[in-house]
């Protein structure tokens, strides 16, 4: 099976229907909203209906207080704002692991052009930056989806 490996410290192992989209076409998604400094990459099967985007940044120097559920309920803010026009609901905040590192979660429900869709993200404070994960599924597929998702968190090592 195909890998990443995002700044040396994190491989993820993807499904052979999955592409990794290049920097033209992440370029072309400003709801990544990929900050300076920052690796974001994002895996996509069209077969599917599945999208996975992982990344890590480095925490500004004041935000290194903030706690995972700090930056955890900041993201689901940040994301309930955006796709609030869009039928956002909350669904809740399971516990997750990566790789077998503990990640605060959070997952949602909204709507894009008539289709149900749900999204998870997650994210893991390591020091001086964070590293984040989200899926994207049709709703109607969660059963098929969410072991796929699994599958990806779950062939994680960390360098």
């Amino acid at each position: 099976m195909p890998s990443v490996t995002l700044n040396g410290e994190l491989t993820l192992t993807y499904p052979e229907d999955f592409r990794k989209l290049d920097d033209d076409e992440l370029n072309r998604m400003p709801m990544l909203n990929r900050a300076p400094g920052s690796t974001t990459v994002c895996l996509k099967s069209s077969e599917k209906h599945l999208a996975a985007t992982l990344g890590c940044g480095k925490i500004p120097f004041i935000a290194r207080i903030l706690s995972e559920n700090d930056i955890i309920k900041k993201a689901e803010q940040d994301i309930s704002a955006a796709l609030k026009s869009k039928d956002y609901k909350p669904g809740g905040f399971p516990d997750r692991s990566i790789g077998g590192i503990p990640a605060r979660c959070f997952r949602y429900t909204y709507t894009a052009e008539g289709i149900g869709m749900s999204g998870e993200s997650s994210v893991i404070k390591d020091g001086g930056k964070t590293w984040w994960f989200h899926f994207y599924y049709r709703t109607e597929l969660e059963a098929e989806s969410l072991p796929v998702w699994e599958q990806m968190l779950d062939s994680v090592k960390w360098e």
